[in-house]
């Protein structure tokens, strides 16, 4: 039974399933640039041992969270006007500097505060550097990997050619960074708290990164039925039956995942611009759909120009 109101019921707690997967966020990028490395075998050796290591790390951390961090008293604090103090923006900290707290009670510390303030300062330095890391790789990464393995003809504008001067897709990353900007304002001035604008974000950004496995993973499954391409090595799809099962299990894993996530079986969904969509999070809809729409209108065009 989870302490967060929020994952109170057994859909809701199913739909948990994104932030955990989320968890891996970043290796589906990196996987990416393997035609890089000399040595792939060891290299998908090295990213099933990182993948082991974060599920191990993950279900201890979030066991170990509770073991000095009440819920009641710490994370479900809300302020004078009853909106929540800890939201996905803090959480990181306020969670740290509880440890830090914890310990300095135990050892009798005359002011365990100031462990607190250290182990928060300390994790706020960690998570600016992993980030700066990770928003370089994820930022750039996947949308150079989309454009590199895509005919140049499909991107209209220009956008699917690179810079002469930087060999990047500069027109490609600067229509990026438009579109996330205006989805963040449409978010932003929706009239919420900090809580909710952060949830709604984290939401939104745990939809994004973990709709693109259930393609990659379909289409694994029809790489290792299709014989006629030749496959140089293969690790843990040797037997080409556990491969395609595997690839069924992450299909269907993630998709009920990011289902159970978007559906608001409490009805607490305001909606966007005064338009409520019944019985789901319309702004964690909002950006596949919208995008579901400019991909196909731009295959469609491809094509057409094909035929012509």
């Amino acid at each position: 039974t989870s302490p967060n109101p929020n994952f109170a019921t057994p859909v809701a707690s199913l739909g948990f399933l994104v932030y955990s997967i989320f968890a891996f966020g970043g290796m589906e990028a990196s996987g990416g640039l393997v035609d890089n490395v000399k040595d792939k075998k060891s290299y998908i050796g090295g990213l099933t041992f990182a993948g082991a290591i974060i599920s191990i790390g993950y279900a201890i951390g979030v066991f170990l969270v509770g073991t000095f961090t009440n819920w009641a008293d710490i994370m479900g604090a809300t302020d004078v006007n009853g909106e929540a103090i800890v939201n996905y923006a803090t959480v990181t900290y306020v969670v740290v500097g509880q440890l830090g707290l914890t310990i300095g009670k135990i050892f009798n510390m005359s002011n365990p505060e100031i462990l607190k303030v250290l182990f928060a300062r300390f994790a706020g330095f960690g998570m600016f550097f992993a980030y700066v890391g990770a928003f370089f790789t994820l930022v750039y990464a996947p949308l150079k990997q989309m454009i590199d393995g895509t005919p140049e003809e499909l991107w209209p504008y220009g956008i699917g050619s690179d810079d002469p001067v930087t060999r990047t897709p500069k027109k490609a990353l600067t229509m990026q960074a438009v579109f996330v900007v205006v989805m963040i304002a449409l978010v932003a001035f929706g009239g919420s708290g900090a809580s909710k604008f952060f949830a709604t974000l984290q939401g939104m950004t745990n939809i994004a990164m973990t709709l693109p496995y259930i393609f990659i993973s379909y289409a694994y499954i029809r790489f290792l039925n299709n014989d006629s391409i030749e496959k140089p090595f293969q690790v843990l799809s040797k037997n080409k039956s556990f491969g395609i099962f595997a690839g069924w299990v992450v299909t269907l894993v993630v998709t009920f995942a990011n289902i159970f996530s978007v559906m608001d079986l409490n009805s607490s969904d305001i909606g966007i611009f005064g338009i409520n969509i019944p019985g789901v999070y319309d702004e964690f809809i909002i950006g596949p759909v919208i995008f579901s729409i400019i991909s196909y209108l731009i295959v469609h065009h491809y094509e057409k120009k094909r035929k012509k």
